[in-house]
């Protein structure tokens, strides 16, 4: 899977001594007791946003460009996030009363499966 670099703004710390990451363009907005779990946090989230969109089929934003952004007292930081594959196509099988649960809470069987494959792959490290 193809990986892809987000520009965001890394504040620092502030009076309660957290300090702050903020992505622009993209809903990720989070803060830590330190740079490097301030960033950690930030590229999890950036990466669970992403991961939830290609879910969803909705349009995966593009990173801005660095001269777009204006940091206002932070620094700017790339954050990796690894952008969704091709779909393929694959033949699984699977009791029929848990593919009927299935269809009773998803609309689109398929981007429910790959939902819950990632967030097992997420728990796992």
């Amino acid at each position: 899977m193809p990986q892809q670099f987000y520009p965001a703004i890394l504040y620092p710390s502030d009076q309660d001594g957290l300090f702050g990451v903020v992505v622009p363009g993209i809903n990720v907005n989070v803060s830590a007791s330190s740079e490097e779990a301030a960033l950690q946090m930030a590229a999890a989230v950036l990466q669970d946003v992403i991961d939830d969109l290609a879910s969803d089929d909705a349009g995966i934003p593009q990173p801005l460009k660095r001269a777009d952004i204006e940091p206002n007292g932070g620094t700017i930081v790339l954050l990796p996030a690894t952008m969704p594959g091709q779909s393929k196509r694959i033949n699984i099988t699977m009791d029929e009363d848990l593919i009927r649960r299935i269809d009773t809470v998803a609309s689109n069987r398929s981007a429910f499966l790959a939902s819950a494959a990632r967030a097992q792959l997420a728990a796992r490290g």
